[in-house]
């Protein structure tokens, strides 16, 4: 009996560390993005992801809260780009944020852009 209730426990404690293990691992700003090829979708959710941050968030407040969701911040000039990539096997999905930045530092033109991919 003794040894039924200890492998009742270690199978509980094992399906709690791979159900967290298994989590989500995608940022909650991309969660439930359309994996799909259909520009209305994508458009949409493009559109959802703009309208998350304050019009006058300044780049290095939005750089930091990339960075903290898990995304890869690169300055690309005048452009400045957010990379996350999700590599869930056999898939790849590749997510990039871009944006410009004006005068004052403040985030003009955010784009979002998907790219999926299976082997």
């Amino acid at each position: 009996m003794r040894q039924a209730s200890k492998s009742a426990l270690a199978l509980g404690l094992s399906v709690f560390v791979y159900s967290e293990a298994a989590a989500e691992t995608v940022p909650r700003l991309l969660a439930n993005f359309p994996i799909t090829q259909d520009e209305t979708l994508a458009r949409t959710f493009s559109e959802r992801v703009r309208a998350s941050f304050p019009k006058d968030i300044r780049t290095s407040t939005l750089t930091a809260l990339l960075e903290m969701d898990g995304f890869t911040v690169s300055n690309l000039g005048a452009r400045h780009a957010a990379r996350f990539t999700d590599a869930d096997f056999p898939c790849i999905t590749d997510y990039e944020l871009t944006w410009d930045e004006d005068e004052r530092g403040h985030v003009t033109e955010i784009e979002i852009e998907m790219s999926h991919k299976c082997v």
